[in-house]
This record gives structure tokens, C-alpha cells and sequence, in this order.
């Protein structure tokens, strides 16, 4: 399988990893008592430079694990296209998700345009290192 086809496989599990949300009666977007949301967008590819922002706002270990606590970190979208780190971005956010839950924090993901491109196969912003 194609490289770039599995992190677009990725990438959808990412985007449907929390399921359907209808916001009749439903709280499940509602969260209280959050200590901090950071909001990171436009990372295309920069895996390093991810890992060193997350770092030095204390909410990973030098390991790459959460350590955010009650934090929530929004992911804004734009995460590929441009950089060559597009696969350990996405392997990093969707283990992140669940070590954030875990310690009663939360990692959301929204999808930017560069995500929906690679969705539909437009490729034009795919650095060749990442197929």
C-alpha cells in the first residue's frame, strides 16, 4: 500500500475516531473545569517543530507522552502537505487523543483544507519524500 494512501487512511480514522455528534440533548461538546486550550493549526509537515512547541508548552514529556493533565489542545487543521513528517504528525495527534482522555484532557482534531485536499487525492502540496 502506497504510503500516501495509508496516511490518508489515517487521516480519515483520525477525523472519524469520535464518531457522530448531534448536538440535540447531547453534552458530549461540553467540557468544564478545562485548566487550558492550546490551539495549533498550519504545522504542514513539521514534525519536529511540532514536538518542540508541544514540549515547551509542558503538555508533552521529552518521550513524546502527554502530560498536558486537564488540557485541551485543538488541533486546527493543515497538519500535511509541505513538510515530509506527515505520518508521524497524524501517529502522534490520534496516540495522543486517547493518552489526554486517559489523564482528563482532550486532543480535537479539525480538518483544514490541506487534509480535505489529500482526501479527494489533490496532491499538488504532497512532498514527494512522504509517498
Amino acid at each position: 500500500m502506497p504510503r500516501r494512501f495509508a496516511s490518508s487512511i489515517l487521516l480519515i480514522a483520525l477525523a472519524l475516531a469520535a464518531g457522530p455528534v448531534s448536538l440535540a440533548d447531547d453534552s458530549s461538546h461540553v467540557w468544564s473545569e478545562v485548566e487550558r486550550v492550546v490551539a495549533i493549526g498550519d504545522v504542514h509537515g513539521s514534525h519536529q517543530q511540532l514536538l518542540d512547541l508541544l514540549r515547551g508548552l509542558d503538555m508533552i514529556a521529552e518521550d513524546g507522552s502527554w502530560t498536558g493533565g486537564r488540557q485541551h489542545l485543538v488541533m486546527v487543521g493543515d497538519l500535511l502537505d509541505r513538510g515530509v513528517g506527515d505520518r508521524p504528525i497524524l501517529d502522534l495527534v490520534i496516540r495522543l487523543q486517547s493518552e489526554a482522555a486517559a489523564a482528563g484532557g482532550r486532543v480535537h482534531v479539525v480538518l483544514g483544507n490541506h487534509e480535505v485536499m489529500n482526501l479527494v487525492r489533490d496532491m499538488r502540496y504532497v512532498a514527494k519524500e512522504t509517498y
